[in-house]
């Protein structure tokens, strides 16, 4: 991490600007020669220089805010290419570095106000500390400056917004101000969060993200994960929002559906180009996200989610809520003693499998009751497929054979032994999918899965062939009479060559009589196609 010298100080100033810097001293009046802090745009104008200074290197070994240059690498090997390559870029652009700020090959480090490293993001301790020592304010304005030091923390405290509702309350209107026990205590509850934030895992944008979205009377909560190598949902991202006025007058559904819309808003920079999960309490959610009403308050919300590629999908039992609800039931505190640690693991189970439903109405003779009268239409008729036999789903084929319905752990490991393992031969996702079935078992999704497993197989990416092209149709050629059309080839090399050195055949076939025309020849050149047609067809 590497840290500029004085850096608005390094930007010259052009010299027909060099007036508008001009301030007045008991000593004379003066006026800067290099960019001074505090100008309008100087911190604009400094990113776009080292913007331009590093252009080429960003994203692929540096990330640059402002003066503070984070230079990463897998390997150490590769980190001291990259920080010779981009110290050379300093030295060439005139770059000035503090050598007391910056520090080297590390594996975790201070930036802007966190602590980064391979596990995560978390705060700094030293920023913690100095917020556990703010004493209880005594003015409106003491409040204000308290919550501007702790609102860039928010995205790391899951129920932010129920913590600071009292106090939000507090400070409305021209009330006058001063302290409630249930505001004391929501001073000194925000101060004991802080102290016990988890670690936010970062962002993998080659995988799909989970979103669990969740209302209370008064506010909104949002959790945004992704799962690691073994399958656990680890917390990206909180938000919390506290409802306005005029949003307390949703129903509980409408507060459901916005919660949705706050959270792709929110976490628009995440999910844009990725596919995403969104998890909601009940299955209207979905419907009012997805009806074709236009001009309204729910016409505005729908345009808003069609933007991103999301499913929404309700967590149907218990096991299946996510840290939103359990918070919204008052079960924070006592989740996070258990689950906080390296990285945090905040979720129970992502979502009931695809044949819940199934499972269900087999087993105890009803839909669930959480599902809409077409839906139960859905699931009765769906079920005649299904059986149960030792408490396992299977779905019969059309050959008659039954398949074993797996669930989602389940399925990545058959994608792996059917395509990448030792007996899977890494074949196309139309022949995994099929092998699949033929060794009896079945999902809803496996041919698009496999599609997906395969376009990201990294052996096939890389020695697979070219894709061969498509062949042209074959057409008739309609010869009417002789000499209409003929069809000339070369056949050879001849090895070894006659005694007189011809290599080639030349021939040459009417398409209507079939007359063959042929006569050896040394070489394959324009040449000697003309002469023989003139000599053997012409004359």
């Amino acid at each position: 991490m590497l840290d500029g010298f004085s850096g608005y100080n390094q930007v010259e100033v052009d010299t027909a600007d060099q007036h508008k810097t001009t301030f007045t001293t008991p000593w004379g009046t003066f006026a800067y020669k290099r960019m001074p802090f505090g100008l309008i745009n100087a911190g604009a104008t400094f990113q776009r220089a080292m913007d331009l200074a590093f252009g080429s290197l960003k994203g692929k070994c540096i990330v640059i805010y402002l003066d503070d240059l984070t230079v990463f690498s897998k390997t150490r090997a590769d980190h001291f290419d990259h920080l010779e390559t981009v110290l050379l870029r300093c030295r060439e652009h005139g770059i000035s570095l503090n050598p007391k700020k910056s520090v080297f090959c590390v594996t975790e480090g201070k930036l802007l106000g966190h602590i980064v490293s391979k596990d995560g993001i978390k705060i700094d301790p030293e920023r913690v500390q100095a917020i556990q020592q703010i004493p209880l304010p005594t003015s409106k304005k003491g409040v204000h400056s308290f919550f501007g030091k702790i609102n860039f923390l928010r995205r790391f405290i899951p129920d932010f917004a129920e913590l600071t509702l009292n106090i939000s309350q507090m400070m409305k209107g021209k009330q006058t101000f001063g302290w409630s026990s249930e505001g004391k205590e929501s001073f000194e509850g925000i101060k004991r969060a802080i102290a016990k934030t988890p670690v936010l895992a970062c962002p993998d944008f080659s995988k799909d993200f989970i979103i669990y979205s969740y209302a209370t009377d008064n506010t909104l909560v949002v959790v945004l994960t992704q799962e690691d190598s073994n399958e656990h949902e680890l917390a990206i991202a909180f938000m919390s929002y506290i409802l306005k006025d005029h949003e307390l007058k949703y129903t509980m559904m409408e507060k459901h559906a916005f919660a949705v819309v706050k959270a792709v808003k929110q976490f628009r920079f995440y999910i844009l180009n990725s596919h995403s999960m969104v998890l909601v309490p009940d299955t209207t959610v979905k419907s009012i996200l997805t009806q074709q009403e236009f001009g309204s308050k729910r016409g505005n919300w729908v345009a808003k989610v069609q933007e991103y590629d999301i499913d929404i999908k309700p967590t149907k039992l218990v096991r299946g809520k996510g840290l939103c609800e359990l918070i919204a039931e008052g079960a924070r505190h006592e989740l996070l003693e258990d689950k906080v640690g390296l990285p945090t693991v905040l979720f129970l189970s992502s979502v009931d499998e695809w044949y819940a439903d199934i499972t269900h109405f087999l087993t105890y003779g009803e839909c669930p009751s959480h599902l809409t009268a077409k839906e139960k239409r859905t699931v009765k008729l769906r079920s005649v497929q299904y059986v149960l036999w030792e408490n396992a789903l299977f779905k019969r084929g059309l050959d008659g054979r039954f398949l074993k319905c797996v669930d989602k752990e389940q399925q990545k490991k058959l994608l792996s032994a059917f395509h990448d393992q030792a007996c899977g031969g890494h074949y196309s996702s139309m022949v995994t999918a099929h092998k699949i079935l033929r060794g009896g078992y079945y999902w809803p999704s496996l041919f698009r899965d496999a599609s997906k497993w395969v376009d990201k197989c990294e052996a096939c990416q890389t020695f697979v062939g070219r894709p061969k092209l498509a062949s042209l149709p074959l057409k008739p050629v309609v010869i009417e009479e002789p000499f209409q059309q003929w069809g000339l080839d070369f056949i050879g090399t001849l090895n070894p060559a006659s005694s007189a050195g011809h290599t080639h055949v030349l021939t040459a076939t009417d398409y209507f009589t079939k007359w063959v025309e042929a006569i050896p020849v040394k070489s394959t050149t324009s040449e000697v196609v003309c002469s023989f047609i003139k000599e053997n067809i012409l004359v």
